[in-house]
């Protein structure tokens, strides 16, 4: 068999005219596959910011709406709890047993 010489996609093959348009129509709907891609991620991308920024900007606000308490350790729950109960029952005997007290 003689080989002329030319391959499926030379310029002078005629079967390179052929697939040629649907190579580069293949070629176009990828690039616009990628392009779309990418703008939906980049879509994305910023709108988490925004809405993270949101998020925090309605945190700090409502964090400044919440009264603070200079006496909360004088009224309130956190004075009507008795601790020494706990610490003598639980903890003291914990704390003997780790250093061999």
């Amino acid at each position: 068999m003689k080989s002329t010489g030319q391959g499926v996609f030379d310029p002078g093959s005629n079967l390179s005219a052929q697939l040629k348009p649907t190579q580069v129509t293949i070629e176009r709907v990828v690039l616009l596959a990628g392009l779309i891609l990418l703008a939906v991620y980049a879509g994305y991308r910023i709108q988490e910011v925004a809405l993270s920024r949101l998020a925090v900007q309605g945190f700090e606000t409502a964090a400044g709406k919440v009264p603070i308490s200079d006496n909360l350790g004088k009224s309130g729950a956190a004075s009507q709890i008795d601790f020494s109960v706990c610490a003598a029952t639980l903890y003291r005997p914990c704390i003997d047993s780790s250093f061999g007290v």
